[in-house]
């Protein structure tokens, strides 16, 4: 099937025999294929508007060339009216959309060199999902990844969160930091959910760090789905015209490159695919990394899971099982990307 054919045994532009114009335009091509897969709105949610062409190629092409990443998520959104955490889903909030879209990219990341490290940034309330997937995705690479959770911001004074967001980059050493369907301040400052709760208690201020790196030169990307993920600054006009309740929830932070999918993790799969035909394109001589940077159906299924098994639920429907459910979208629809992603590589 696609799903188990070698990339580099399927895609033109990965043989080496091509020349490197030829691979580069089918490179580009793949990845429009990709894009195109991952940014039709089957959730109705109203993103089309938002979404910015050739940005997916543009995320990946950066990230290649990164070999310290920082990956942060984290969408406690499973809450009550009063913020409080629903007592129907157990010791967390946190969505089932994020955490494995994480963990793809950091796969992604971790093949492209022995030496490449990366940091997964999340808060507290969410550590024990996105622990669960790095253990169920990443093997052995496990050992380069570094799992940071964070307290709510009302926790640490502002003094406190500067000087940890300022030893964090400095000892990170960063040169790309990513961030997938993680809460983002609106122009209030506060975090939301689509339908407007206020979720700022259970959420650390990472959207400073990517800031602060932003301002010292460090390429941020960003992927989301709904307007009020970390990134949507860069089209948050849009959002509040665009989107359901947007004019309240819509996210101010900006970032370098902004993906904006139908499901972040989705997102995230096609950005290490993505990353993938990059590299194939530039090195075709690489033989097994960009294949070792793809997510199977198998993975993916297995590391979402472990989210489940850890107490992420759908973020629309406030379960999870038995269908493995990410923002509605059974794990039949999921693996359908998923196989249609990599067959997107392979009819290039």
């Amino acid at each position: 099937s696609k799903a188990t054919v070698s990339v580099l045994n399927c895609v033109p532009f990965m043989a080496p025999d091509g020349d490197a114009v030829r691979r580069a335009v089918a490179s580009r091509e793949a990845v429009g294929h990709l894009e195109a897969l991952v940014t039709r709105d089957e959730g109705g949610r109203g993103i089309a508007p938002l979404v910015q062409p050739d940005v997916l190629r543009q995320a990946a092409a950066a990230l290649v060339d990164a070999r310290k990443v920082a990956v942060a998520t984290g969408f406690p959104c499973l809450i009550a009216a009063d913020g409080s955490v629903r007592g129907d889903v157990g010791g967390t909030p946190q969505e089932t959309d994020g955490p494995p879209g994480a963990v793809a990219i950091a796969k992604a990341v971790l093949a492209l060199d022995p030496g490449a490290e990366v940091a997964l940034l999340t808060d507290e309330v969410s550590a024990p999902v996105l622990l669960a997937c790095v253990g169920a995705a990443l093997g052995e690479a496990a050992a380069r990844v570094a799992v940071h959770a964070f307290p709510p911001r009302g926790e640490r004074s502002e003094a406190e969160w500067d000087a940890a967001w300022g030893g964090l980059l400095e000892t990170g050493g960063f040169d790309h930091l990513v961030a997938i369907e993680r809460a983002g301040p609106a122009a209030d400052g506060r975090c939301y959910t689509m339908g407007g709760k206020d979720m700022t208690h259970l959420l650390a201020p990472l959207e400073q760090l990517f800031l602060r790196a932003a301002a010292a030169g460090v390429p941020t990307t960003a992927i989301g789905d709904g307007g009020n993920e970390l990134g949507m600054g860069n089209v948050a006009p849009l959002v509040r015209r665009h989107i359901p309740g947007g004019a309240g929830i819509a996210c101010v932070t900006e970032v370098t490159h902004l993906i904006v999918a139908s499901v972040s993790n989705w997102g995230g799969y096609a950005l290490a695919a993505a990353m993938a035909a990059e590299v194939a394109a530039r090195a075709p001589d690489a033989v097994g990394v960009p294949d070792a940077m793809l997510v199977t159906a198998e993975e993916a299924r297995a590391t979402l899971a472990a989210a489940v098994a850890a107490g992420a639920r759908d973020g629309i429907v406030g379960t999870a099982a038995p269908d493995l459910l990410v923002d509605g979208f059974g794990w039949d629809v999921q693996a359908r990307v998923l196989r249609a992603l990599r067959a997107a590589l392979c009819a290039a």
